[in-house]
């Protein structure tokens, strides 16, 4: 899927989640309405784009840090584990991000 197709996709969630929240834009001309809505878009996709910057940036062991000081459940494959060897395995969560 091309950048612009799941651009379009993140449009057509947003309208979508407008008309299911019965919020009222009709004292909005459609022009604005479409502006507004493009600038959720390019907002929320800038955000997304720099969290996962920073994700990346990051190694699983600083991830499960903050994963395990905001109360995330972390299991590791051993439960003794040899603090001679340098290894560790952990079970990660996996991370979906999800088009609105």
């Amino acid at each position: 899927m091309s950048i612009e197709q799941m651009r379009a996709q993140v449009v057509a969630s947003i309208w979508q989640a407008i008309a299911q929240s019965k919020i009222d834009l009709s004292t909005l001309p459609q022009a604005q309405q479409n502006i507004f809505v493009e600038w959720i878009v390019d907002q929320m996709l800038i955000t997304m784009d720099s969290m996962l910057d920073e994700i990346s940036k990051k190694s699983p062991y600083e991830i499960l840090k903050e994963q395990s000081r905001s109360g995330s459940s972390i299991r590791t494959t051993a439960q003794n584990l040899d603090r001679s060897k340098k290894t560790t395995r952990y079970t990660i969560p996996r991370v979906y991000v999800t088009a609105l």
